[in-house]
């Protein structure tokens, strides 16, 4: 080309560039149609350019190219100049929601704080509705929504106008109206809005993945079914938990969709399922179908039932150790359940402990399925279930309605006493009779990975389950048959074992259900159950805590830190009276010792605890120098052991007793479960102690002490002062005529033990001594109140009508006299 000609065509499009950039430059950026006034100046809303500069690298205000600003002339003050940048952002800020945005992320991308600050510190944002807050937070983007709120220089009123803007979005995100239209837009031909629906529903959370769990179960989805599994992919191991409720325990409308779905996200973990519904007695035949063609592409053949079940009892069995493994007390798992409608699902949050437990009650369900089970399957498949009920509602049991939709589904075998107590004993981790044998046909145990075919553990494996031995026991209660604490075995039935058990819960839960239960004639170990009745009316308020430390200044230190943190603190001033204390029961939570006891080594001390029965559970806290053996003993007991210096503040301790007390199953027993089961227990007493004298199993008066001790913790409560009524022994009786005639005592209770002793003096007759019948009268005499004669007199009165002898009243003393013996009424003669 000549150049001239070259030269020609330059000027031109020199000249061309020119007026076009003349033209946009004279364009109103808030005129026409178009928000942004002909085009956004200001470039796309994310990272690009440095924010350490202007939008083409250099300083704002000024930089290399800049024109020199005119110095000041005499007389004029010297003003700063404005950025025509900043300018024309000042313009955007007042116009309409889009331009806010676009002068938000604008200066937040340029990190222009100050105008930051005051473009939305104006209640602005406060004053636009919801929609248009979405649409200002859409036009700056998260990233720089985030890049501000992390800004420390920002105002309070900047600050909330962004936590407006970044709820919004969040809102916007799970909105149903939103998330069904990207759901249906994942059928639309075109790519760009496949792909915007996408985005929108992996933005939308859990709120995204319930919408596409039932549009994807559906049978006649809102979009292409793989087009949705696709999106549920995203989700991670998340979608193929939400979609399986469905497949499980949602409406017949949905199984099979979700059947499908699950296949299609994982078929290996869909293996549960599939082998579910081929033998599931209440899948239609659609679901049938179709779990068929998906086994016959992974079998050479269908499994078998038998096969079914050896491999559903096997993930019961991982499951079941999975909730072992688990910690009680820390949030963050989630779970899925089913909707009211059956065709959908919403998420949940509970503790580790109860996620666990829920993934075991699924297997637990599927096994249901199947119909007759072998009864270790049928035992580790209820107790799963029982479990977890428990679990989510402590109270779970207490009303016999609970146990009618377990009845339902499990038949029978519920009502059969040696059934329960097979159950009973499973739980307690004391397995009885056989397990179910594993024998897999053809290839089908090489393609499960089935265990047992090397020598792995059977499905009849059991573990100390408290929690599903206390469901058990309610419904032992429920279901009334005395039979289940006899047995024709040397060791006593699991019933009466559990009484012993060294989880409180489950030792108080068996005592009251014997009691329930009200059995005439003797069994094994009867003794033991009335001493644990005892146990349970002297519990208190606090849980009780033993330590035993040799120093005295150090134990009082950690006798205060214990008492401000709510035990009941007992002192022992040896390890071989920790060890008795132990063995006396309680609601023994927490066992502080020194590691250099006085009488024997700490590793004898802790190995002897351990081994007895209400000591298994008990956390011990080691209080001094660390040793290996302690170490090395403290692996051989699955309760907590901790051993730490001197701790010197009362927050040193909760910090180390946290996760002692979160690795028990269960959690500590809490203040209202303590006084009921005192109450119950002082039931059971007094209901025992009005039946004296008719053949019962137990022995009340050996107890005698014990009893009375109970009466005194429990603040002489009417229920204790109708046990000790009941036992009609000379103790008994003395005990309540001196609290009649105890002036320090307030009026009503000393009434109450009067008439105490009275139904006990009409029952069995007068059992005082000639001296201690004399010490009553001379009680009357000495006593000054009205309310306090009238309890003696009370007393006095039962002795005396018993033997047909009435006495003159006796002389009241002068007020303002000293009180004088009174001679004249004699004591009769007391009645044996």
């Amino acid at each position: 080309m000549p150049p001239m000609l070259f030269r020609g065509y330059s000027l031109v499009a020199a000249f061309l560039l020119l007026c076009s950039a003349s033209t946009l430059w004279a364009q109103d950026p808030f005129g026409g149609d178009d928000p942004f006034g002909g085009g956004n100046p200001f470039g796309a809303g994310d990272d690009a350019g440095d924010a350490a500069g202007g939008i083409f690298g250099g300083e704002i205000g000024g930089g290399v190219g800049a024109a020199p600003a005119r110095p000041p002339q005499p007389g004029e003050e010297a003003q700063e100049e404005v950025d025509p940048l900043v300018l024309q952002l000042r313009r955007y800020a007042a116009g309409s929601p889009e331009q806010l945005g676009v002068a938000v992320r604008e200066a937040s991308r340029l990190r222009l704080w100050s105008e930051l600050d005051t473009f939305l510190g104006t209640n602005r944002v406060e004053n636009l509705s919801a929609a248009e807050r979405v649409r200002v937070a859409e036009t700056v983007g998260q990233a720089l929504l985030t890049r501000a709120w992390t800004e420390a220089t920002l105002g309070e009123e900047a600050r909330e106008s962004l936590r407006l803007l970044r709820e919004a979005v969040a809102t916007a995100a799970v909105d149903p109206a939103t998330l069904d239209a990207a759901i249906r837009q994942l059928g639309s031909e075109s790519y760009d809005e496949r792909l915007g629906a996408t985005r929108t529903l992996l933005q939308g959370g859990n709120a995204a993945l319930a919408k596409l769990a039932a549009a994807a179960a559906a049978a006649e989805p809102p979009a292409p079914r793989q087009r949705i599994i696709k999106v549920l992919r995203g989700f991670g191991s998340s979608g193929f938990e939400a979609v399986a409720p469905l497949a499980l325990y949602g409406d017949a409308s949905v199984r099979t969709g979700a059947l499908r779905t699950l296949a299609a996200l994982d078929r290996e973990r869909a293996l549960a399922m599939l082998v579910t519904a081929l033998h599931s007695r209440v899948a239609s035949p659609a679901e049938r179908e179709l779990a068929a063609a998906i086994l016959r592409q992974i079998f050479p053949s269908l499994p078998s039932r038998h096969e079914a079940e050896l491999y559903l009892v096997d993930r019961l069995r991982v499951a079941n150790e999975a909730y072992r493994r688990s910690r009680l007390g820390f949030a963050g798992a989630q779970i899925w359940q089913i909707d009211a409608a059956g065709t959908g699902v919403e998420p949940v949050v509970p503790t580790p402990t109860v996620a666990t437990a829920r993934r075991a009650v699924d297997f637990a369900s599927m096994l249901q399925r199947l119909g007759s089970l072998h009864p270790s399957t049928l035992s580790a498949a209820v107790r799963a279930e029982l479990r977890y009920r428990y679990l989510i509602d402590s109270i779970f049991g207490l009303e016999p309605a609970d146990f009618a939709p377990l009845q339902t589904a499990w038949g029978e075998a519920l009502t059969d006493a040696t059934f329960l107590s097979r159950l009973l004993s499973d739980a307690l981790g004391q397995p009885v009779g056989d397990s179910l044998a594993y024998t897999f046909d053809e290839s089908l145990g090489d393609a499960l990975g089935a265990p047992g075919r090397g020598g792995g553990v059977g499905p009849g494996e059991t573990l100390d389950d408290p929690a599903a031995a206390i469901a058990i026991l309610r419904w032992m209660a429920v279901v009334g048959d005395p039979d289940v604490v006899y047995t024709t075995a040397a060791e006593p039935a699991p019933l009466v074992a559990a009484a012993s058990h060294p989880e409180p819960r489950v030792r108080y839960e068996a005592a009251t259900t014997i009691g329930a239960l009200a059995p005439r004639q003797p069994y094994e170990e009867s003794n033991r159950v009335l001493d644990r009745w005892i146990e349970m009316s002297q519990l208190d308020d606090a849980p009780l805590a033993l330590l035993m430390v040799n120093d005295a200044l150090s134990a009082r230190v950690l006798n205060a830190h214990l008492d401000q943190l709510g035990y009941r603190v007992v002192r022992v001033p040896s390890a071989e009276a920790l060890v008795d204390a132990v063995a006396a029961g309680g609601d023994l939570q927490l066992i502080v010792a020194t590691t250099t006891p006085p009488d024997m080594v700490a590793v004898e001390m802790v190995d002897r605890v351990r081994r007895l029965q209400l000591g298994g559970r008990v956390p011990i806290l080691l209080v001094g120098e660390p040793t290996e053996a302690l170490v090395t003993i403290g692996d051989r007991w699955l309760a907590p052991l901790q051993q730490i210096p001197l701790p010197q503040t009362v927050a040193a301790v909760a910090a180390t007793l946290r996760p002692m007390n979160a690795a028990a199953p269960l959690p500590p027993l809490r203040a209202a479960e303590r006084q009921g089961y005192a109450l119950q227990g002082l039931a059971i007493l007094e209901s025992l102690a009005g039946e004296q004298g008719t053949p019962q199993p137990y022995d009340l008066l050996r107890r005698e002490q014990a009893l009375a001790e109970a009466s005194q913790r429990s603040g002489f409560s009417s229920e204790s002062l109708a046990v000790l009524s009941a036992l009609g022994s000379p103790q008994s009786q003395s005990l309540l005529a001196t609290l009649a005639a105890n002036p320090s005592l307030d009026a009503e209770l000393r009434q109450r033990a009067a008439e105490a002793f009275a139904a006990s003096v009409e029952r069995f007759g007068t059992r005082l001594s000639r001296r201690q019948v004399a010490d009553q009268y001379e009680r009357f005499n000495l006593e000054r109140t009205p309310e306090g004669r009238a309890a003696i007199g009370r007393v006095l009165d039962a002795m005396e009508a018993k033997v047909g002898v009435s006495s003159q009243p006796p002389q009241t003393p002068p007020a303002d006299s000293a009180p004088q013996p009174d001679p004249t009424p004699q004591p009769p003669a007391p009645q044996p």
